[in-house]
């Protein structure tokens, strides 16, 4: 990593909040109307940071299904509902915001009314405000690296001045691509190595991190 971090991009699932085991079930209970079985892992290894229509239509295509109309909506409501009923902050990452003085943002490949949910259920969002972004507002998802350009840009920032903080490949890839020092929220059970990337595996680590990046 080299040149100065005045801004840091936060993904949201998996990164700020733990709600990637929600949303995953959600869609795994809703395939099993169809008499598709798939074992949470498989389905967290396969899909991970990948974009809800783009998993729906694979699901389909390998299970050899056609899911109604109505899957999409009847998921959001779902798993609107288990949010705000069962969603946690990611641990330590409370404290972590609070010392961090740069500017921040999300950038998210839900929609904005999701992320604004998870941020509000959990206490998230005054360290934001505004500053939210997501793949819906500029039709451009992970792993192509738009949505960060957009945020370093809103922001005021160059691609090379920002650090994005991601959990999943698909992401560290789009932070990577966008030219930005991309630290790897390496906190699941697989701990994949990606190269070229600094990876933690505590929140607690990343001002350690960003420390010598920030003076």
């Amino acid at each position: 990593m080299s040149g100065k971090i005045n801004c840091i991009i936060f993904d949201c699932d998996g990164t700020l909040v733990d709600s990637e085991k929600l949303g995953n079930q959600v869609v795994i209970d809703l395939f099993a109307e169809y008499g598709v079985v798939v074992e949470p892992d498989e389905y967290r290894r396969l899909y991970r940071g990948v974009q809800l229509l783009e998993i729906i239509a694979r699901l389909e295509a390998a299970h050899d299904v056609k899911t109604a109309d109505d899957f999409v909506p009847r998921y959001r409501q779902r798993l609107d509902a288990m949010l705000e009923q069962r969603l946690q902050p990611i641990p330590g990452i409370r404290d972590v915001l609070a010392h961090l003085s740069l500017p921040k943002c999300v950038a998210t490949s839900a929609p904005q009314e999701k992320l604004r949910l998870c941020l509000g259920v959990t206490g998230l969002r005054p360290f934001f405000g505004d500053n939210l972004f997501s793949s819906y507002d500029i039709n451009s998802w992970k792993p192509a690296p738009d949505l960060f350009l957009h945020a370093a840009q809103t922001m005021g920032f160059a691609p090379a001045e920002c650090a994005v903080v991601e959990d999943s490949p698909v992401g560290v890839a789009a932070g990577l691509a966008a030219g930005m020092t991309t630290i790897h929220f390496n906190h699941n059970s697989e701990h994949e190595a990606i190269e070229g990337v600094v990876a933690i595996e505590h929140m607690a680590e990343l001002p350690a991190v960003l420390f010598d990046r920030i003076l």
